[in-house]
């Protein structure tokens, strides 16, 4: 049985979590918040010490829970271009999966209000991306660029799909085989083809 005050809790956090994504930081007030959450304003400063502590809560939140699913699925492949391939596929079904959190991320990713500790939880996120392709560099016969710089492409492929997915232009009509084929993309534009494979 769910208490009354977790139930103020999640609806807080739900109703900030939208906000902050519609809206942004500054244009969402504490107030907006206790509107949207159907709760007094006072009742916000109950569970969070102010505005900053509640986005940097969200933002650790769900890089977290990214992080922590990226983790997982990758115990589901054998062959680096399967492990890259599933990399990649965790993080666009987490993106069709959880659209506001996502958007919220990355709007709020170079936001001054972010707390040290919400920094180091996203760094996480990316280092894993590094780890993995210094690991399989070589098997994967990547291109030779800096390892930031093929996350980086990669990442712009995989964003790129689910901007249009969000915007409707792409539907979920054989949406499982549409990301199959963007996955692909993102391989292509990383691994050096024209050199062999060491798979």
């Amino acid at each position: 049985m769910i208490r009354k005050s977790d139930e103020k809790r999640n609806r807080i956090l739900e109703s900030a979590l939208h906000l902050f994504e519609q809206r942004g930081f500054f244009g969402t007030s504490v107030n907006d918040i206790a509107k949207e959450a159907l709760v007094a304003p006072g009742t916000i400063y109950i569970y969070f010490e102010n505005k900053e502590a509640l986005v940097n809560h969200l933002y650790q939140h769900w890089k977290q829970v990214l992080l922590e699913k990226l983790q997982e699925d990758q115990k589901r492949g054998s062959s680096p271009q399967e492990l890259f391939d599933q990399y990649c596929t965790t993080f666009l079904r987490f993106g069709v999966a959880h659209p506001v959190a996502y958007r919220f991320m990355e709007l709020h990713h170079h936001g001054p209000y972010l707390t040290e500790e919400s920094l180091e939880v996203s760094q996480r996120v990316v280092d894993f991306g590094l780890r993995f392709l210094k690991k399989h560099k070589e098997r994967m016969n990547l291109k030779t660029l800096p390892n930031e710089t093929l996350l980086s492409i990669c990442f712009g492929v995989l964003l790129g799909f689910l901007k249009f997915y969000w915007d409707m232009a792409i539907t979920d009509k054989n949406l499982e085989r549409q990301m199959k084929q963007v996955v692909g993309c993102a391989r292509d534009a990383i691994f050096d083809f024209e050199h062999g494979s060491k798979r």
